[in-house]
Formats: structure tokens, C-alpha cells, sequence
């Protein structure tokens, strides 16, 4: 009964906001008066996944985010933001949805702008907060984005350079429910993150108590058709992560993307040694982009990967991971292709990748965005995948709906 009236409540919230949607954010009429900025978002999530050596399973949450920004003053300016989902519907074995419940301060921080001493692109922030760069990602596939506890410098005063310097404390992640009695949207130390929330290695040991993650990353411009992207993480009794990002742009069109990383143990792991390398071509269509290329893991795979700390590479966004891309040992071919039809604002994005490691496996994912009334957005993702070897296969559907005010 609880449950039903949730849901009748949630539908008669989604249908106000749809009717009364405008360009403008309905809380413009307070953001306008200067006293901070209130925004956020309302968001549906529906899944239904079903593999043939798991079974299938469907759920719905809804839920919202409300955060707040302080106006600037004397350089500093502050903010929160709020993250709850609930459960609507659930059947069979919800757990292998990762779309679970949540209610969390996802968002709690303090920021300095040095434009005072003359640096208006500096900035030194402290508290919980979002960061969306190569080491960290915000991946933000179900009700909330991965959020750090963190101390982060960043600054692209110097022409042609962009670099952030952090050492982060603790990690809130993306997927929602629990492993070994932990929550995995909850903030948790890395020591649990990179070994009990760990797919790629679960049988690996736990560490305890760790000291955090302290990185870098740079991008590097201005070098005629060349981009370059190098970041370190050090994960203090875990492992050291360096990597790179290079783009040479042909011609306006066409473009070359290369990518590569290496991992090592420190401190009280075992030895380990994993790294990854990529590499593709894009030429653009048109209104399309394309993308043909190649991503390989060797060695003992990856700590630094999709499930612990986000991962950036050209790869794009598989919906199932069902070929195995990311494990250790695998070497993936894909092609991915992106359009805007501008006459009706629909995004479409088709992603193809073959493993042919042990599985001899493949996944086809299909997303297609469309802007339903100003602020609100209708997306459907579909996924299926196939283990040639195994004789398996796997299906992936998930509608999103989403009010931004």
C-alpha cells in the first residue's frame, strides 16, 4: 500500500513539472533576486535486465536532487546538494539492477576563487563534491553521480593549460545497494572501493583502512592539431595509476584518438601490474560522428576501472559490460556512432564492441534522448550481448525520464 501511494504521488509530481515546464528553471523567480541559486533535478529510472546464467529482473525508482549555491562573496562561495531515490516496483532479483533505494548529502563544499591575487581560473574547493575529469568520473547511469570527499585545486590561468591537483578521502559511487554490509552509493573508504566493490578483481584482498587517493591531471593544448592529457592517481597502499590521452585533430572532420595507462602495486598490496591501450579513428558525416577502434587490458587488469572510480576512454558507455571489455586480458573492437536530428532534437547513439578473449563475446547498446517540453528529457537505452562460447546471451532495457529545474 505504501508503495502505491508513492507511486501515485510520484506520477502527479512528474505530471505537474511537465505541464507547467518552460525554458526557464521554475526557480528563477528566487535565483533572480541574488540570494544564491536553487536548482536540481526530478528523474524516473525504469530497468529490466535479463541474462541467461543470472535470470531477469525489473524495478523502478524515482527520485530527485535539490542543491543550493551561495552567492560569491569575497571570493567564496559554498553549496549543497541533496540526493534521494525510491523504490516504486520491484520483481524477481532486483540486486543485479544496482537501482536500489538511495538518500544521501551527496554534495557539502566550500570553494575559493583566487581572482583577487589576479588567478580568476584558480580555485581551491574542499568538502563532498562531484568531479568529472580522467581520473575520477561522475557517471551518472542511475539516480546520483559518484561524489568525493575531497580537498581539489584547479586552475586554466595559463594559456593553453588546464591542471587539477586533489588528494580525495573517501568515494560515494553510482550504483545503489549493498556488498559485503556496505552500501556502495554510501561514502566508503578507498580500501573497501578498490577491493570489496571491485568486479574486476573479487577474490583479491580486502584492504582496510586506507589514506585516500592523491592525484593529477593536466591537459595540454595549443601544440598545432594536438591535445594532450596526462594524470597520475596514487592510491596510498593500493596501487599508482599513470596515464595519458592524446588527440591530433586531421582536419576539422577527422581526428586520430590514442589512450594508455599502467598500473603497479604499492604499499601493502600484493604485487600487481595491469595496464590498458587504445586507439581509434574519428570522421565525422554530416551531423554524424563516427568512431572505429581498439581497447585492450593486460596483465591483472585494471583497479583504477568503470566500477571504482569511473574510467574515460573513447570506448564509450556499454549498458551491460557483457563482453568483457574491461577484464583482464581482452581485446575489444568497437564502433560507435552519434547524430542530432536537429528538426526535432532527438540524440541518437549506437555503440558495437567484439571481444575475442576467452568468451568470444560481443554487446550491442543503443540509446536514443528526446526532449519531451523544455527542461524535461525522455531517454531509452537498450543492450544485448552474446558469450559465443558459452552460449549465453543478455538483454538490457532502461527508460529515463528527467525534469531539470
Amino acid at each position: 500500500m505504501k508503495k502505491k501511494y508513492f507511486v501515485l504521488g510520484a506520477s502527479i509530481v512528474l505530471a505537474s513539472v511537465a505541464s507547467m515546464a518552460s525554458a526557464d528553471s521554475i526557480m528563477k523567480p528566487f535565483n533572480d533576486k541574488g540570494y544564491g541559486t536553487i536548482s536540481g533535478r526530478i528523474r524516473s529510472v525504469t530497468m529490466a535486465r535479463d541474462y541467461d546464467n543470472v535470470g531477469n529482473a525489473s524495478n523502478s525508482t524515482i527520485g530527485g536532487i535539490i542543491g543550493y549555491t551561495t552567492p560569491v562573496l569575497a571570493g567564496f562561495d559554498a553549496g549543497v546538494a541533496y540526493n534521494y531515490a525510491g523504490e516504486i516496483y520491484d520483481n524477481n532479483r532486483t540486486a543485479m539492477l544496482w537501482n536500489d533505494e538511495i538518500n544521501i548529502l551527496n554534495e557539502a563544499w566550500a570553494r575559493y576563487n583566487f581572482k583577487a591575487l589576479g588567478a580568476p581560473g584558480t580555485t581551491l574547493a574542499g568538502g563532498y563534491k562531484i568531479k568529472n575529469g580522467q581520473v575520477f568520473r561522475k557517471d551518472d547511469i542511475r539516480q546520483k553521480s559518484r561524489s568525493l570527499l575531497s580537498v581539489l585545486a584547479e586552475s586554466k590561468d595559463i594559456d593553453n593549460l588546464r591542471f587539477t591537483v586533489g588528494h580525495a578521502f573517501k568515494a560515494s559511487g553510482v550504483l545503489q545497494g549493498d556488498t559485503a554490509g556496505e552500501d556502495r552509493s554510501e561514502f566508503n573508504d578507498f580500501g573497501k572501493i578498490f577491493s570489496t566493490f571491485d568486479y574486476a578483481h573479487p577474490t583479491k584482498e580486502t584492504f582496510d583502512d586506507t589514506d585516500g587517493v592523491t592525484w593529477i591531471e593536466g591537459e595540454l593544448t595549443g601544440i598545432g592539431n594536438l591535445e594532450v592529457t596526462l594524470f597520475d592517481a596514487y592510491a596510498w597502499d593500493v596501487v599508482n595509476m599513470i596515464g595519458t590521452r592524446i588527440t591530433y585533430n586531421i582536419t576539422p572532420e577527422t581526428a586520430i584518438l590514442a589512450y594508455g595507462r599502467y598500473e603497479s602495486d604499492t604499499g601493502d598490496m600484493d604485487s600487481f601490474e595491469g595496464s590498458a591501450f587504445g586507439a581509434s579513428v574519428v570522421q565525422k558525416v554530416a551531423s554524424v560522428r563516427l568512431e572505429a577502434g581498439y581497447f585492450g587490458v593486460y596483465d591483472d587488469g585494471l583497479k583504477f576501472n568503470q566500477f571504482t572510480t569511473g574510467f574515460n576512454h573513447a570506448l564509450g558507455s556499454s549498458l551491460m559490460v557483457y563482453a568483457g571489455q574491461w577484464n583482464a586480458g581482452s581485446d575489444s573492437y568497437y564502433f560507435k556512432a552519434t547524430t542530432k536530428i536537429a528538426a526535432s532534437g532527438t540524440i541518437l547513439y549506437t555503440l558495437f564492441n567484439y571481444n575475442d578473449a576467452d568468451k568470444d563475446a560481443y554487446e550491442w547498446d543503443l540509446i536514443a534522448k528526446q526532449p519531451v517540453v523544455d527542461n524535461l528529457m525522455a531517454v531509452v537505452k537498450f543492450g544485448m550481448g552474446r558469450k559465443v562460447q558459452d552460449d549465453l546471451s543478455g538483454t538490457d532495457i532502461r527508460f529515463f525520464l528527467d525534469y531539470n529545474f
